[in-house]
């Protein structure tokens, strides 16, 4: 994906950001509540660090977590880096959750993200 649809998802989402190191974006407007799930879906590869869920809403029988986005990493599979900006986030705000997601075959398949199990489990 290129760097201006990423913008142009980001300003759709209504977020205000600023690149902080390559594929490193810092969120300004971390009031925002946002649909984690769809912007992850949308950017297809990415991390998100955020708050704790604020609420759940239902879509299509799917659970879509809406918090607050402090951090978006444009890869998946960092854990240092995820880790990092967890803890800035945690040292700024009190509390940040790791968000990963990637469109493999998998979640194409049964559309999910972070599946706990499998169908037939």
């Amino acid at each position: 994906m290129t760097e201006t649809a990423q913008i142009n998802i980001f300003k759709r989402y209504g977020l205000d950001v600023k690149e902080i190191e390559t594929n490193v974006y810092k969120v300004m407007n971390t009031d925002k509540e946002v649909n984690i799930s769809r912007l992850q879906w949308d950017l297809k590869e990415c991390t998100t660090i955020a708050s704790d869920r604020i609420r759940l809403e239902k879509e299509d029988h799917t659970g879509m977590v809406i918090a607050c986005v402090y951090y978006i990493l444009n890869e998946r599979g960092n854990r240092e880096k995820a880790w990092k900006y967890q803890t800035y986030a945690i040292n700024e705000f009190g509390n940040a959750v790791i968000r990963g997601y990637s469109e493999d075959e998998e979640n194409k398949q049964h559309g999910s993200i972070d599946t706990l199990y499998k169908i037939g489990e």
